[in-house]
């Protein structure tokens, strides 16, 4: 069971209050949202059972006992109140969303360690590897590497919202450099970039703010087939975007139809 009011805190009033006592305290963090959870007074349990019992609340429709409720493409934290560990995506996807909330996470260490004149560790590793493992209390550091790990490619699931989310502005231009709509130079580029179109147009935290940003979405997806496979790997575009994406393919349709 999770306790909403311990969902409430942040992490620089949990180290406050983890200065005299150990506490234990996750992190969990998807592409929508992160959430952090301290432990209740009244639970022994492990970081491992925290975690687990975040990943099944915001999975309500999927639960899953025990570490088979760690979904690969989640960052999990673990502190006792003196320290930071973070195991990234298994999956090795991490999306530029799940950095962001790493950089707040880091500059509320920051806060922290100025205030209070403290230099906390923190780790960073992936979880079934050693590979890539860093340790520091240099913040500016651990944000270098690991910003330098963001993957495009990125997997996102259905979720229950508990926790911290992006501003819209945050969430659009997200979505921008996933999509890399606007780095195409050929149209076998603009499909790859349309099936990264589809996920975050078929869930439903995400669809409204894609309409938003790209309303031709579903006439540019039906324009696209229109193109044999050789059309596709051999015609070129430049300055393509998701306003004037529908006028290019049409016009380069069109000159296709006139050619034949």
């Amino acid at each position: 069971m999770i306790y909403n009011n311990n969902l409430d805190m942040d992490l620089y009033n949990y180290f406050k209050q983890c200065q005299d006592k150990t506490i234990r305290g996750v992190v969990v963090i998807t592409d929508k949202q992160s959430i952090f959870y301290m432990q209740p007074d009244n639970d022994y349990g492990t970081h491992d059972m925290l975690y687990s019992k975040i990943e099944n609340e915001i999975h309500p429709n999927n639960k899953k006992d025990g570490l088979h409720a760690f979904r690969d493409d989640n960052i999990h934290i673990a502190s006792v109140g003196h320290e930071l560990v973070i195991y990234l995506p298994e999956s090795r996807r991490l999306s530029l969303s799940q950095y962001n909330f790493l950089e707040d996470i880091f500059n509320q260490v920051d806060i922290y360690n100025k205030d209070t004149n403290s230099n906390l560790l923190l780790y960073s590793l992936y979880p079934s590897s050693f590979n890539g493992r860093m340790k520091t209390r240099n913040i500016d550091e651990i944000k270098d590497k690991i910003f330098r790990l963001v993957t495009k490619e990125i997997n996102i699931e259905e979720e229950k919202i508990i926790g911290r989310k992006l501003d819209s502005n945050h969430i659009i231009n997200n979505m921008i450099y996933h999509i890399d709509l606007e780095s195409s130079i050929l149209l076998i580029d603009i499909k790859v970039s349309l099936k990264r179109c589809k996920m975050y147009y078929e869930d439903s935290y995400y669809k409204d703010y894609f309409i938003k940003l790209f309303p031709d979405y579903i006439e540019v997806s039906n324009i696209i087939k229109k193109f044999s496979d050789e059309e596709l790997f051999n015609i070129e575009i430049s300055d393509i975007n998701f306003t004037n994406i529908k006028d290019i393919l049409l016009s380069k349709l069109n000159n296709n139809t006139k050619q034949l």
